[in-house]
C-alpha cells in the first residue's frame, strides 16, 4: 500500500512494483485514519509505505484496520535504508514472470454502496491501453515532447501515463505540490507539450493564461463533464493547442474515448475500438439513435472484479458481461456521444467521486440522529438530518464527526440543514431524486449551513 505524494520516490516504487510482479495499492496521499482502516483488511498488504509526514495517521490506521505493526511500515525517508544491501545491476536485471491477466495495480473507485472498492488492474489492459491516448496522433515514438499530469496515485489516469509515456518515449513532467501557482511555475519551467486536466483545473490555467500554453499542442480534459465554456477558455489561452473533451473510468482500467478536433464541442467523441458499447434504457434496451441511455461497455478492458468485494462486482455487471456505466449519453448519426448525466447517486465535487452513504454512516453515528440524507450541491457535499425524538443536534457536532472520518474534499461543504423528515418512495426506501430536490431548496434558501 502507496500513500504518497507525485515524488521521485513514489515513481520508482511504482516501477519496482511493477517489474517484480507485487501490486501495489495506490491511494490518494490525504487519506484520513478511517479511510485507510478500510483498506487494510480489504487488501491485506505486506508493507505499508508512506510520506514521513503521513506516519501518524497510518500509524494509527495500522492499529484500527490491520495486523501489521510498525515494522511493516516504511516512510519515504526509510527507503534508503530499506533497499540497502540490494543490489543495482541493472544490465542483468529480469522482470519476474508474471501471467498476463494478473494483478498489476490497485485502485480505489467510489460506488453507490458506501466506501470505496479496491479495482484490480492488470497487465494486459494496461498494454491494451497503451495506444488509446495517443489514438490520434501519426508519430511514433515521441507523438509529443513532454506531458504534464496533476493526477495523485489513486487516479487510474496516473497509471495510464506512467506505463504509456516510457513506451511513447514521452517525458513525464510530475509535481507533488499541486497548487495553481507550484503548476503556473512548472509550466514556464518545462513548457509542456501536453496536458491532462480536470475541468476545474483547466479553468484555472485558462484564467492566469501563463505564457508556457503557448507551447501546448494538446490539451485532454477528464474526469467531469466539462462546461462548454471551460474548453472555449482554454482554447483561446492556448491557441496552437487542440482542446479535447475525454472519458474514462477505472474499471474500464483507462480511457474509453477522447474528442478528436473535429467532434462537436463538448462531445467525448467515438468510443475506441478495444470497447463494445451500446445505450440502453431502464428495461435494458438499446434505445434509439439520439435518444438518452445508460452506457454498457464490454471489453477486456473491463475490469474481472473488485478486491474481496464480489457482491459489488456482479451488482454492476449486467446479462452478457456487460458493464453498468451509470453515466446516460446520447449520440449523434456520426457516432460521437453526448454526456447527458450521471445516473448512479454519486456525485463528484473537485473531480472527486463522493459516495452519500458513506457520509450517510459516519452522520448516522453521531449520537442524536436519527437519519441523514446527503447530495452534491455547487459548494460539495450537503445533509439533510432527522434528530432523534426529544434530542438536540449541533451542526459543529456533525461537522466534527464528518472532518474527523473522510478527506476534505467529502466534507460538508455545501452545509447542513435539520429536517422533521426525508422523502421516501413506496418501498419505504430513500427517495434519492427527491432528497436532492429538497437540499438545493435548503441550501437556496440559505437554511443549509
Amino acid at each position: 500500500m502507496c500513500v504518497m505524494r507525485n515524488h521521485e520516490r513514489l515513481v520508482a516504487l511504482y516501477y519496482a512494483a511493477l517489474l517484480a510482479g507485487a501490486a501495489p495499492l495506490l491511494l490518494d496521499p490525504h487519506c484520513t485514519q478511517r479511510e485507510l482502516a478500510h483498506f487494510l483488511p480489504l487488501v491485506r498488504p505486506r508493507l505499508v509505505l508512506c510520506d514521513a509526514d503521513r506516519r501518524d495517521v497510518v500509524r494509527a490506521a495500522l492499529v484500527l484496520g490491520g495486523d501489521l505493526t510498525d515494522r511493516d511500515l516504511i516512510t519515504d525517508d526509510q527507503l534508503d535504508q530499506f533497499t540497502a544491501g540490494h543490489h543495482g545491476d541493472l544490465e542483468h536485471f529480469q522482470p519476474a514472470a508474471v501471467a498476463e491477466d494478473a494483478r498489476a495495480v490497485m485502485l480505489p473507485t467510489s460506488g453507490s454502496t458506501g466506501l470505496a472498492k479496491a479495482a484490480e488492474i492488470t497487465h494486459s489492459a494496461l498494454v491494451r491501453q497503451l495506444p488509446s491516448l495517443w489514438s490520434h496522433d501519426a508519430r511514433f515514438p515521441r507523438p509529443t515532447e513532454r506531458a504534464l499530469v496533476t493526477s495523485t496515485a489513486q487516479w487510474m489516469t496516473f497509471t495510464n501515463m506512467l506505463t504509456t509515456c516510457p513506451v511513447y518515449e514521452v517525458t513525464l513532467v510530475l509535481t507533488p505540490d499541486r497548487s495553481l501557482p507550484t503548476v503556473l511555475r512548472i509550466m514556464e519551467t518545462y513548457k509542456p507539450t501536453w496536458m491532462l486536466l480536470s475541468p476545474a483545473s483547466a479553468a484555472d490555467v485558462a484564467a492566469a493564461a501563463p505564457p508556457a500554453l503557448r507551447c501546448l499542442r494538446r490539451a485532454l480534459l477528464t474526469g467531469a463533464a466539462p462546461p462548454p465554456a471551460a474548453l472555449r477558455g482554454l482554447q483561446r489561452a492556448a491557441p496552437s493547442a487542440q482542446v479535447l473533451n475525454s472519458y474514462g473510468m477505472t474499471e474500464a482500467q483507462g480511457f474509453v474515448a477522447h474528442a478528436d478536433s473535429d467532434t462537436p464541442l463538448g462531445s467525448i467523441g467515438k468510443i475506441y475500438n478495444i470497447f463494445k458499447y451500446k445505450l440502453v434504457d431502464e428495461d435494458e434496451k438499446e434505445v434509439a439513435l439520439g435518444e438518452k441511455g445508460e452506457l454498457y461497455l464490454w471489453s477486456d478492458c473491463i475490469i474481472k472484479r473488485y478486491v474481496n468485494n464480489e457482491e459489488a462486482y456482479k451488482e454492476s455487471v449486467a446479462a452478457g458481461g456487460w458493464w453498468r456505466t451509470g453515466d446516460l449519453f446520447t449520440e449523434d448519426g456520426r457516432g460521437n456521444l453526448h454526456f447527458v448525466a450521471r445516473k448512479k447517486f454519486w456525485f463528484k465535487h473537485l473531480n472527486y467521486q463522493i459516495s452519500p452513504e458513506e457520509l450517510e454512516q459516519v452522520i448516522g453515528s453521531v449520537p442524536g440522529v436519527r437519519e441523514a440524507a446527503v447530495a452534491g450541491c455547487a459548494r460539495g457535499a450537503a445533509a439533510a438530518v432527522v434528530a432523534a425524538d426529544g434530542r438536540r443536534l449541533r451542526r459543529a457536532d456533525v461537522h466534527r464527526a464528518v472532518n474527523e472520518a473522510v478527506s476534505e474534499y467529502k466534507r460538508l461543504h455545501g452545509g447542513i440543514a435539520f429536517v422533521t423528515s426525508l422523502p421516501r418512495t413506496h418501498t419505504g426506501k430513500l427517495d434519492r431524486a427527491a432528497c436532492a430536490a429538497l437540499l438545493q431548496q435548503l441550501v437556496d434558501s440559505g437554511q443549509c449551513c
